[in-house]
């Protein structure tokens, strides 16, 4: 939103040195440096709308801050958002004017939180959806998503409660499609108060990968609609942030 208002800011700022030079400058010779000024304000104005109107419109860049999302999007990851495949959203207010898709069970999503900061989670529940999350199975309109054992061998070395076990899953969730889970034994409904719920119209029930150590819809609620920002699509570069170094293997890597 600080980008928006900005770049909001800046065009308009612009327009108003335009309409001054058009109104009351014109070619005057004794304003030859404004008139300059104003000739390279009417190079640059185009791709400063163009900018604008991509980032507002097609995709944004995130950062990820957490390992909420691990081992999908690890914390430092710079990731691409698809802002369009939702629907045409107005800027700042973010309320959707063209709707063209909506979120689907599988889909990351970052969103904005009541708190007012962006977070990246994966939708679990759609509109209407059951979910229930017992022991650490989840059920989505009584089907239990399959939890296939993949590897106890995961890298927790710089986590700041790598003293409990991990366990890695790929959990099946529809039409033969997957994605990895972590879990940790230990923590098994530590803090969730919406474990048993019916989606309400117009939200969505979402986790995080990193699941037993995720906040989300479990412990503060769904997602409304006019709060989704886009999809996740794409990691474009990645820090870690506790070795200070560039994590390779993770730049330019498609994450659908």
């Amino acid at each position: 939103m600080i980008f928006e208002n900005f770049f909001i800011f800046i065009i308009l700022l612009f327009f108003l040195i335009i309409l001054i030079d058009i109104l009351f400058i014109k070619n005057d010779k004794k304003f030859l440096k404004f008139n300059i000024f104003v000739k390279f304000i009417k190079y640059i104005m185009p791709i400063i709308l163009f900018l604008f109107v991509f980032r507002s419109f097609i995709i944004e860049p995130f950062r990820i801050p957490s390992r909420s999302m691990v081992p999908a999007l690890f914390d430092g990851d710079f990731i691409l958002v698809n802002k369009f495949i939702y629907g045409v959203r107005i800027p700042i207010i973010n309320k959707k004017i063209i709707d063209i898709s909506s979120p689907k069970i599988g889909d990351m999503i970052v969103f904005k939180h009541f708190s007012g900061k962006n977070f990246v989670k994966r939708v679990i529940g759609c509109p209407g959806d059951h979910i229930k999350y017992d022991n650490e199975n989840l059920y989505v309109n009584n089907n239990l998503f399959i939890k296939l054992y993949f590897s106890e061998d995961v890298d927790v070395s710089h986590d700041s409660i790598n003293i409990f076990p991990i366990e890695s899953y790929k959990e099946e969730f529809c039409d033969d499609k997957y994605h990895n889970i972590y879990l940790r034994p230990w923590f098994a409904n530590a803090f969730y108060i919406n474990n048993n719920i019916i989606v309400p119209n117009n939200s969505y029930y979402v986790m995080g990968d990193n699941r037993s150590t995720s906040h989300d819809s479990r412990s503060w609620g769904v997602v409304k609609d006019d709060d989704i920002v886009g999809q996740v699509f794409f990691v474009w570069f990645s820090w870690d942030l506790y070795y200070k170094d560039i994590r390779w293997n993770r730049i330019c890597i498609n994450v659908l």
